[in-house]
């Protein structure tokens, strides 16, 4: 099952009528019937009750689309969540500060990327020991993180 599939049968549903449905969901009529064939031999039952040309919703079938509808609700939620989170600049932050320095960086790097970045969220502060390998090469990063997100070119290395 795909959400292809859940609008298809929803389609059926309100216009009752393959044609119309597959006129509306911009396939033909024929690979509309196909999806349903092998929808309902997926599923064991029928979806539908067929008089001549009207198709009306089963048990199943009306159980089917009231689980349809909340899937493709959440679907769309998603999707609406997804871009405030890409446009918006929108989320969690977990950051790590070595142990000897965090004092003074973390106020002003931090209190520089919140005014930026209000809808982010800080959701864990971790204060490392590091090896002296990882130590330079989280130093870069600090030093990149800063530049970026701080206004002014120099801060307080008075540390």
């Amino acid at each position: 099952m795909n959400y292809h599939e859940l609008k298809y049968i929803l389609c059926i549903a309100k216009y009752q009528n393959l044609t119309k449905a597959a006129q509306e969901l911009y396939i033909s009529q024929p690979t509309l019937t196909k999806h349903l064939q092998k929808l309902e031999r997926e599923m064991g039952t029928k979806l539908f009750s067929r008089s001549g040309n009207s198709y009306t919703p089963t048990f199943a079938g009306r159980k089917y689309m009231e689980y349809a509808r909340k899937i493709l609700q959440i679907q769309q939620d998603w999707e609406k969540e997804l871009k405030d989170l890409t446009e918006n600049n929108e989320g969690e932050l977990n950051v790590a500060f070595p142990l000897m320095r965090s004092t003074c960086m973390v106020p002003q790097i931090m209190t520089s990327f919140f005014q930026k970045y209000p809808k982010v969220r800080s959701i864990s502060w971790k204060r490392h020991i590091l090896s002296r390998k990882n130590f330079c090469s989280m130093i870069s990063l600090i030093l990149a993180f800063s530049m970026k997100y701080i206004n002014t070119p120099s801060w307080n290395t008075n540390c």
